[in-house]
């Protein structure tokens, strides 16, 4: 897969679980053979104050890990 793919598929996903009114955000990947870490940080309209992907209000975990 290209990374250009890649990357359209990673912010198809996030559009399903960020907030209505983010402004920014910070996406971190790690990749080894055979194991893979992702997480992102959302702020909102205004704030520069980040969010955990996983600390967001109504976002369950369920659903991002699904993701």
């Amino acid at each position: 897969m290209s990374e250009k793919k890649m990357l359209q598929g990673i912010a198809s996903i996030l559009e399903e679980t960020l907030p209505e009114d983010w402004s920014k955000v910070v996406f971190y990947a790690e990749y080894a053979e055979g194991a893979f870490s992702i997480e992102y940080y959302v702020a909102g309209s205004g704030k520069d104050d980040f969010v955990k992907c996983f600390d967001q209000k109504g976002v369950s975990r369920a659903s991002l890990m699904k993701n």
